[in-house]
């Protein structure tokens, strides 16, 4: 994550790891990217409209053939101060003195946004810790808060395989099938606070798992006057499956 118009532009491979490349021959610039859309094909920004990108060229002062990342001791400048908020695709290129360019690989996206403490950059910093687990099956006990019928709210077990649910039981054996299983992908329930956020919901209260940065509870509440709108879910004892 990177705060418009007051961070560098991110040369990490990610929010974690750094290290070094070397290079066949010298390299006398880099060329950072940041492109709201996903530049492969590359006709799919350079065509595109509903983008927002950033390109510079930063000088070696000396050329050489190792280059640490992040690049601290390079001029590398300011996130542009008129980019929306957003997921931004990152491309880093190596140029030599005569313009061959080599790509450095191995660098994840990034999320820009103005205030670091805000609701939404919380949110982002969460879902990337989840993300980078990259974990497909899991397991784990929920349950939908809303007011709407048993089967729809009755606590479960969640087996997810692949990043699929494979299966949604209730604890109940009195409780029927469990409409809407898609519902319960940890991915969903992001999906479900980042929608809240965009459309502004009166109350959002939100706790995230501390070092898998999923919400583990979760309360929003569209119109808090009439009460109406007020969903959420619950999640504990996740636990990733191995296979």
């Amino acid at each position: 994550m990177a705060v418009i118009g007051k961070d560098p532009i991110p040369t990490g491979f990610d929010a974690i790891n750094t290290g070094g490349c070397n290079f066949q021959e010298p390299i006398a610039s880099i060329r950072l990217e940041l492109w709201q859309c996903d530049p492969r094909p590359w006709d799919g920004c350079t065509t595109g409209t509903n983008y927002a990108s950033q390109v510079v060229v930063i000088p070696v002062r000396e050329p050489q053939d190792i280059l640490p990342f992040p690049l601290v001791d390079f001029p590398v400048p300011l996130v542009d101060a008129g980019l929306p908020e957003g997921l931004y695709h990152r491309q880093v290129t190596a140029l030599t003195p005569d313009g061959r360019a080599t790509r450095v690989r191995g660098m994840e996206s990034v999320h820009l946004v103005h205030d670091p403490t805000s609701l939404h950059a919380n949110f982002l910093r969460n879902q990337g810790r989840w993300l980078r687990l990259g974990v497909d099956d899991y397991t784990y006990t929920g349950v939908w808060l809303c007011a709407c019928p048993p089967e729809f709210r009755a606590e479960v077990q969640v087996i997810v395989l692949g990043g699929r649910i494979a299966s949604v039981v209730p604890t109940d054996p009195a409780i029927g099938d469990i409409p809407e299983p898609e519902r319960y992908l940890v991915e969903n329930v992001f999906d479900l606070l980042q929608d809240a956020i965009a459309r502004n919901a009166d109350r959002i209260s939100v706790d995230y798992h501390e070092r898998a940065g999923y919400p583990e509870t979760l309360l929003i509440t569209y119109d808090l006057i009439t009460d109406e709108g007020t969903i959420g879910t619950a999640l504990r004892d996740l636990t990733p499956l191995l296979r």
